[in-house]
């Protein structure tokens, strides 16, 4: 490999400088590539097949339920809030004028809370029940 002291460097025209880094750039471009296909072939040994296989975009976490408005608007009903993250402006402003944030809650209506403990109080007496057919059984053929 020929090397170039700095002496000769300054003694090359404009067009041996230029011919230079072309010639530079161009091995330092072979190099990587090799280097880059040697990295993925040693990363292909390493890693078990079932990693390789390109991963799902969508995350598995479960669904969050639909949460209900806590807060509304009286200025545009249409404006609400659940309670939760950063407050709307029309809220905030309100509170800075002197108003209590209980003021804007709205009570929810007596139905959909009582739906949903009844909803899960009967779903916790099926499972309870479907138990206690599964030990009945269990007693029942073993005995």
């Amino acid at each position: 490999m020929k090397r170039t002291d700095l002496n000769s460097l300054n003694s090359m025209s404009l067009d041996e400088l230029l011919r230079l880094q072309e010639k530079v750039a161009a091995k330092l471009v072979d190099q990587l590539i090799t280097k880059k296909s040697l990295l993925e072939n040693r990363l292909r040994q390493l890693t078990p097949q079932t990693q390789t296989e390109p991963r799902p975009e969508k995350s598995d976490r479960r669904p969050y339920p639909r949460v209900l408005p806590k807060f509304r608007n009286p200025e545009q009903p249409s404006e609400t809030w659940t309670g939760r993250g950063k407050q709307p402006r029309w809220l905030t402003a309100q509170v800075r004028s002197g108003k209590r944030i209980e003021d804007f809650r709205i009570e929810p209506p007596f139905s959909i809370t009582a739906r949903r403990s009844a909803s899960s109080e009967a779903a916790r007496g099926s499972r309870l029940l479907s138990r206690m057919g599964e030990y009945l059984q269990r007693i029942k053929g073993t005995a």
